[in-house]
């Protein structure tokens, strides 16, 4: 990952937890989103200090926006255990299917196949995780009663 792109990610991750301290009622639960955020922007600018280059203009993604809307309608706290809930089940579903998972920020989760050792159904392997990674948000979203989306890239 290129320095810029750490900076993009922790800004994106530092709106995201002041858009979920402004939703939450509940002040403890608030000040902890304030924290994280806080904690994101210092990280992005050690990224940004580290590229040598003038931050860029930042602007919040399509996929922050739409779960600080939901954040807005269930609330903070509800928001952060449904994303708990499918980053679990995606885990359960990187085990099943022999993949590493890389990372998670904010919504986004990010797995890898054929590492630390290389396999030859390493593509097949992510393709199936994604499958089921889909049908895992449309099973949440159907036992919850509202919709979720989500996007799969596979790169090889």
């Amino acid at each position: 990952m290129s320095n810029l792109d750490g900076w993009r990610e922790e800004k994106q991750s530092a709106w995201l937890y002041r858009e979920l301290a402004q939703c939450e009622p509940d002040p403890r639960i608030a000040e902890l989103f304030t924290t994280l955020a806080s904690a994101a922007e210092r990280q992005a600018e050690k990224w940004r200090a580290e590229s040598g280059s003038a931050a860029p203009a930042f602007t919040p993604s399509a996929r922050a926006r739409i779960t600080a809307a939901l954040a807005r309608t269930l609330g903070a706290a509800q928001t952060v255990a449904l994303l708990n809930e499918i980053v679990t089940a995606f885990d359960t579903l990187a085990k099943t299917h022999g993949v590493e998972k890389i990372k998670t920020i904010g919504d986004a989760y990010m797995v890898a196949s054929g590492i630390p050792e290389p396999r030859a159904d390493h593509l097949q392997r992510l393709a199936r995780m994604g499958l089921d990674m889909h049908e895992t948000v449309a099973r949440i979203a159907r036992e919850r009663g509202f919709g979720l989306s989500m996007r799969i890239g596979i790169a090889s």
